[in-house]
C-alpha cells in the first residue's frame, strides 16, 4: 500500500522521514515533492493552490501502483484535499483512504489568520508561535534567508485560497488533531466530515501542531490500523469519534 505525503508549510519530503522509519513496511510512504525546496529547490516556488495541485497530479499519477492512500498535513491536508478533488474530475482512480492533520476542514480557510504580508520580524514571531523551528535556526538569518521564501510562499498560498462546494469526496476520510495544537480548534478539525461520502473517523491525540515528528505518537498506529484493520491488538487509547456516512 503506497501512503502520498504532502507536508506542512516550509516543509518538504524529509517531514515524513519519521513516518517512513516507523510504519511497517506493507506501508511504503511516497511524499510528494513540493516547489522550491529539498530535491526541487532549483524549481519556482509556486503559491497558488490551482497552480500547484496539476503538478502534483501528475507526481502521484506516475509513482501510483495500485491501491494508495493520502496523508496531508497542516497545509497538506488542503493540499491533499484538492488533489483528490482534481483527480476525480479527470477520472482518476481515488485513493482507498484520506488523512487530513492539523488543520480545519477548507471551508473554514477563512477563519485563519492571515498573516503572509507582515514584515520580516513579525512573520518570523508568529512563525514561532507555531512551535516547528527551534529558535537557533528563527535566529540565524543565513538560514532564515534560505527558509523565509518557502514559508512566505506557502502562506500565501493558504491565505489566497478560496474554497468552492463541489460533492464530498466518494472516499473514507480520518481527521486528526493534536490535543495541545493551539494553531487549530479540535471542532474545525472535525468539520471534514461533511466533506466525505464515506465513513469518518476522527482522532483527538496527544501532541501539538508537529506530532508526525514524534516517534512515540500514536498517529502511526492511527494510519497502519485505518490501512489494515487484521494489525489491530489493542485499542489506541485517546478520544475517538466514529461517525457514519452522511
Amino acid at each position: 500500500m503506497q501512503l502520498f505525503c504532502l507536508p506542512y508549510a516550509g516543509a518538504g519530503a524529509s517531514a515524513f522521514r519519521c513516518m517512513k522509519e516507523t510504519l511497517p513496511s506493507s506501508i511504503e510512504v511516497c511524499p510528494l515533492h513540493l516547489p522550491g525546496r529539498e530535491h526541487r529547490y532549483s524549481a519556482p516556488l509556486i503559491n497558488q493552490s490551482f497552480e500547484l495541485i496539476p503538478q502534483l497530479a501528475r507526481q502521484l499519477q506516475a509513482e501510483v501502483k495500485g491501491d494508495y492512500a493520502i496523508y496531508g498535513h497542516s497545509m497538506g491536508s488542503l493540499l491533499g484535499f484538492e488533489l483528490i478533488r482534481f483527480l476525480r474530475r479527470n477520472s482518476f482512480l481515488m485513493p482507498v483512504h484520506f488523512f487530513a492533520a492539523a488543520r480545519g476542514a477548507p471551508s473554514l480557510s477563512g477563519e485563519y489568520e492571515h498573516f503572509s504580508g507582515l514584515d520580516d520580524n513579525e512573520f518570523i514571531a508568529r512563525i514561532g508561535q507555531f512551535g516547528g523551528l527551534p529558535e537557533k535556526i528563527l535566529t540565524n538569518r543565513e538560514i532564515m534567508n534560505i527558509v523565509l521564501p518557502v514559508l512566505r510562499s506557502d502562506f500565501q498560498l493558504l491565505d489566497s485560497y478560496q474554497y468552492f462546494e463541489e460533492h464530498p469526496l466518494p472516499v473514507p476520510l480520518t481527521s486528526i488533531h493534536g490535543a495541545t495544537d493551539a494553531t487549530v480548534q479540535r471542532a474545525w478539525v472535525q468539520s471534514w466530515q461533511y466533506e466525505t461520502s464515506g465513513s469518518y473517523f476522527h482522532h483527538t491525540i496527544k501532541g501539538n501542531h508537529f506530532f508526525i515528528n514524534d516517534p512515540c505518537s500514536s498517529v502511526f498506529d492511527i494510519i497502519a490500523t485505518t490501512l489494515f484493520p487484521e494489525r489491530i491488538e489493542n485499542p489506541v487509547a485517546q478520544e475517538n469519534f466514529l461517525i457514519p456516512a452522511m
